[in-house]
């Protein structure tokens, strides 16, 4: 009788089928001894597919999905075999507990995830019956046994580099699922409280807390991704040991790994974690994705990447020509083989590989590094020098189990130099820089890691797919979009990383298609039955037209990537794709002119205590008729803008706007930092955002407005004052100096007491059209910082006119605050918040400062943004004073609950003053961040007839936009916004009534005007009739929580 996995088999009258599979000897008259045992094995072995089968069809509701491996093990005689059971959507755990399995006869939970609804055990025959009957089991998969991958290279992958550059990995963190780690060991410990060594983790070897090593595995590979010799040696450790004393060190379940990887998506953000180093596998071999193989395992990785975390896994030891082991076989793990770094002579490989290289050498695979269409990339993994569990040192640490860390700090290193949301993206990124190496054992070509060159490339694009899964058999297929605006140019070079889970890719079509309607056939039916398709068109795998097609052709717009299925019954997904584009050099002129308005600083550099600083800039042209040329000039920090700068040529529609995110490394091809000086028609506004990028894909930011000789000094001409909020001790303070007007100038920064007294000074020389900062006020006049101190910078020597601003910068977060220096004034407007929980935030902090001899009051009132105000407040000021109010709703208003609004300030008899507020909260992984608003941020402000631009404005799964507008005269005040595209198209015109001295908060522009979400945006606010309105947005960063202010520009 031949019976399938849902065959439905007749048996004797006298044989009950549920019986039989229990192996109840009684009802088999006629069978004894071992004859007996061997019919009831193989009836077992026919029948319990069409009992599971039956139990769900009689239930009526979908049937789970069975391992095949559980049924032959259930059917041979096992009692129970370990399971992972995967629940449908909406019936998980998800936040939530799980469905009450454990009164299920035959099942024994023992573990519930927190973060995917996936629940473990012990399943039994009667266990597996009843559960395959529940509409709420989607899948249920053998619980596998997986064991340590087996076991120089820094220079080889240009890691070497990064730290010198100051990419060392400070600040964040890799989970090593393994063994766990020496703690003691010389290698990791802190070198201060700010940046732990190992900042915590959990065991789920079922025998207790303890995280020590116990076999040495763990300690070599942390000390490969973060000791002092590794790849990123400043960053921190989570220690998450899944193998233990009951496996003799050498054995855990895949359950326990699943479960440490649930517990890194759960504490990511109170850990910082970045990337999860896996360098274990199992006995399996998969030769595409294993996803449909293992849905919970896939669920879980899944749910790791949505919330930002990486994952590398060892590719395995095998030896395999075309397949990769469980877990690098999952399509959300990049999978990881090994090459040598030097050679080493011939090397034998022991274990299932049981082979031997004959020839080694630089970028040479070894005969043991499984290979294949899933494989990611390669990195050095043989002979690392790596830290030994007991205090020593090892020079053998050899394997994939080698190579996955190294790789993971290379991908740690990859996020820390750009914010990738989704983690993915960076590893593209990987994929697309590296070199290409050849498998002697396949000819297959994989990526070589290679971060020097993935530092020094433009950003990699990408875009979301419709719809997510390839249709069978439909015209369209799946379109993936990506918008590129920051790259300026033409095309010089393009390489398309794409991976696709499809069980047949022979299937498959896939065309490329630039800006201006050109078309390049990616593949074409190709590739083989159950692989993967993982590949880098244009670097490790040549496409069936050549991208050359491109070259010369427009970057700017939209790239499309089509994917067709081109026979009905199978099902796929796009898993990742990302565009890696080369743009022409800008041109570098030799002289920079003088400018009609200037971004002070723009950066795209690694600062302290694991920062890394990139620019974005928004240029608008609010002429509603004609289009606008500009030109923006580079000048390097310190370096003299007459003699050296880089130029860009920007065209923008009416009413359009040119997005330039990272626009020194993209835009200008470049690194450092230094101003950005436009030549542009008086209709283009500018503005940016200067981020440091985060843990987990995010950023921390300030927003940069430009400036111009009106708000510059000379040698004959006043002090310029800065008034910066900030915390201390915990952030270093620094004031930056630009020069405007192409002359050379001697510049004196003085830091200034509470009452105005000089407490120290710093004096710099300043090219003409560049900049200089003092970076760490503090340390370079030899003083404690103090918050109340505020700061001056006087044109001592020189013909130059110079630009001054101040940043604080947060030493755990590197979240900074930045406020343009100012002329005292006799009124300003800033936001204020506070908050029922003051010590985590947000609150704020206000600092009102008089740089005056003669006494100045200040009338302080608040203006909610619901509800009654309170009864304003007086602030006397005595001559030079500054005064600092932390929590200032609470200590001026008496407001200690939830509240919102602004606070006007009105100098009261002709007076005279600078006041700044910072709004800042306290970062789950400790340190602060927020937003600063200093004494200009918000002064501009349009009266009838006169509008404001609006930049910044969009809403995407990483970033949210509030827009406020604030009417200050105690005027009715209709105003409208125009909602526009980066075409200049109009989305939607929005007509506001703004009553007296009302602050307007709109927290979704875009639903508020019933249009379709953009990514970026811009607006015009223009004001009809009435008082005084200034306007300005605050853009929230969804990973971090971070806001960053913008203030509206007054335009034309």
């Amino acid at each position: 009788m031949k019976v399938g996995f849902y065959g439905r088999p007749t048996l004797p009258a006298a044989v009950s089928l549920r019986a039989v599979l229990e192996s109840r000897p009684p009802t088999c008259p006629g069978t004894s001894g071992v004859r007996r045992d061997r019919v009831l094995k193989r009836l077992r072995l026919l029948l319990l597919p069409a009992l599971v089968s039956a139990s769900a069809l009689a239930d009526g509701g979908a049937r789970p999905r069975v391992s095949p491996e559980i049924l032959s093990r259930l059917s041979s005689g096992e009692p129970s075999v370990p399971v992972v059971l995967l629940l449908r959507a909406g019936t998980g755990n998800e936040g939530a507990s799980a469905p009450e399995l454990r009164g299920t006869p035959g099942f024994a939970p023992s573990r519930v995830f927190r973060t995917s609804p996936v629940v473990t055990g012990e399943l039994g025959l009667q266990g597996l019956l009843d559960l395959a009957a529940r509409p709420e089991v989607e899948s249920i998969g053998l619980d596998r046994t997986v064991r340590p991958a087996g076991q120089v290279g820094t220079a080889q992958i240009g890691a070497d580099r990064m730290t010198a550059l100051g990419l060392t990995g400070r600040g964040r963190s890799v989970a090593v699922v393994d063994s766990g780690i020496d703690l003691s060991h010389p290698d990791f410990v802190s070198p201060d409280d700010t940046a732990p060594k190992v900042r915590g983790g959990a065991s789920f070897t079922g025998e207790g807390d303890d995280l020590s090593d116990c076999g040495g595995h763990g300690t070599e590979v942390a000390g490969v991704v973060a000791g002092p010799q590794g790849v990123a040696p400043d960053a921190s450790l989570v220690v998450l040991k899944v193998f233990g004393r009951s496996g003799d060190c050498q054995s855990a379940r895949a359950s326990d790994v699943l479960a440490a990887v649930d517990w890194a998506v759960a504490n990511r953000q109170r850990l910082a974690i970045d990337v999860v180093n896996l360098s274990l596998s199992d006995e399996s071999a998969s030769t595409g994705f294993c996803d449909a193989d293992d849905p919970a395992g896939a669920a879980v990785f899944r749910a790791a990447r949505r919330a930002g975390m990486a994952v590398v896994a060892a590719a395995g030891n095998d030896g395999q020509a075309d397949a990769v082991s469980w877990p690098a076989c999952l399509s959300d793990v990049s999978a990881v083989g090994m090459v040598y770094s030097s050679s080493v002579g011939p090397t034998a490989w022991g274990g299932s590989a049981g082979c031997e290289d004959g020839q080694t050498g630089p970028d040479v695979v070894p005969c043991a590094s499984n290979a294949g269409s899933a494989l990611s990339f390669l990195a050095p993994g043989v002979r690392w020098a790596a830290p030994a569990a007991g205090g020593g040192r090892t020079a053998s640490f050899s394997g994939t189990s080698a190579a996955a860390p190294a790789a993971a700090g290379a991908l740690l290193l990859a996020r820390q130099a750009r914010t990738a949301p989704d983690p993915a993206l960076a590893a593209d990124l990987l994929r697309s820089s590296g070199v290409p190496v050849a498998d002697p054992k396949s000819g297959r070509y994989a990526s070589r890691i290679d971060l020097s060159a993935a530092h020094d490339a433009a950003s990699p694009v990408t875009g979301s797919c419709t719809p997510a899964a390839i249709p069978d058999a439909a015209p369209g297929g799946t379109v993936c979009e990506a918008v590129v605006s920051s790259l300026v140019g033409l095309v010089a070079g393009v390489a398309a990383a794409v991976s696709i889970d499809h069980p047949d890719p022979t299937q498959l079509v896939a065309t490329l298609t630039g800006p201006d309607g050109t078309s390049v056939l990616l593949m074409n039916r190709t590739g083989r039955p159950g692989h993967a398709v993982r590949e880098v068109f244009g670097r490790t795998t040549p496409p069936i037209e050549p991208l050359s097609s491109f070259s010369g052709r427009p970057l700017s717009g939209t790239w499309r990537l089509q994917v067709l299925d081109t026979v009905p019954g199978s099902v796929g997904r796009v898993v990742s794709w990302s565009l890696l584009l080369e743009p022409s050099a800008p041109r570098v002129p030799g002289r920079a002119p003088r400018p009609v308005q200037t971004i002070p600083t723009a950066a795209r550099a690694a600062g302290r205590y694991g920062s890394f600083f990139l620019t974005d800039l928004r240029v608008f042209n609010a002429d509603a008729a004609s289009p606008a040329a500009v030109r923006l000039y580079h000048v390097p920090a310190g370096q003299d803008g007459r003699e050296r700068s880089q130029v860009l040529d920007l065209i923008l529609p009416p009413l359009g706007t040119r997005v330039l995110d990272d626009v020194l490394g993209d835009g200008f091809r470049t690194s450092g930092s230094g101003p950005v000086h436009v030549e542009a028609p008086a209709s283009v506004a500018c503005f940016s955002r200067t981020r440091s990028t985060g843990a987990g894909g995010g950023s921390f930011g300030v927003g940069v407005g430009s400036v111009s000789s009106a708000s510059a000094t000379t040698r004959t001409g006043p002090p310029l004052h800065l008034v910066l909020p900030f915390g201390e001790p915990g952030s270093r303070v620094n004031v930056g100096l630009t020069e405007l007007s192409g002359e050379e100038a001697v510049v004196e920064v003085i830091v200034r007491d509470a009452r105005g007294a000089r407490r120290g000074s710093a004096t710099r020389t300043l090219p003409a059209l560049s900049a200089v900062a003092v970076n760490d006020v503090y340390a370079s006049i030899g003083a404690a910082a103090a918050s109340t101190d505020r700061f001056e910078a006087r044109v001592i020597g020189g013909d130059g006119r110079v630009a001054a601003f101040a940043t604080a910068v947060d030493n755990v977060t590197n979240d900074g605050v930045f406020v343009a220096a100012a002329w005292p004034s006799g009124e300003q407007v800033v936001p204020a918040v506070s908050t029922s929980a003051p010590e985590s935030g947000p609150t704020t902090e206000l600092k009102v400062a008089n740089p005056s001899p003669t006494p100045v009051r200040v009338l302080v009132e608040l203006l909610p943004s619901s509800g009654a105000g309170a009864a304003p407040a007086l602030v006397v000021l005595g001559a030079w004073e500054t005064r600092v109010y932390p929590r200032v709703l609470s200590t001026l208003f008496g407001v200690d609950g939830p509240a919102s609004g602004s606070l006007r300030m009105t100098a009261l008899d002709g007076g005279t003053f600078l006041a700044a507020s910072r709004n800042s909260a306290t970062a789950p992984s400790g340190g602060t961040y927020g937003l600063a608003v200093g004494p200009s941020a918000l002064r501009t402000v349009a009266t009838a007839g006169q509008r404001l631009s609006l930049s910044f404005l969009g809403a995407t799964p990483e970033s949210r936009a509030r827009v406020e507008v604030v009417e200050s005269a105690g005027l009715a005040t209709p105003v409208r916004l125009t909602l526009l595209d980066v075409a200049g198209e109009v989305l939607a015109r929005l007509d506001l009534e703004l009553a007296e001295r009302q602050v307007l908060g709109i927290d979704d522009l875009f639903a508020a005007a019933g249009v379709t979400p953009r990514r970026e945006a811009s607006a015009v606010v223009e004001v009809l009739s009435g008082g005084s309105v200034s306007a300005h947005v605050l853009r929230t960063d969804e990973v971090t929580g971070d806001a960053v202010l913008i203030p509206a520009v007054l335009v034309p």
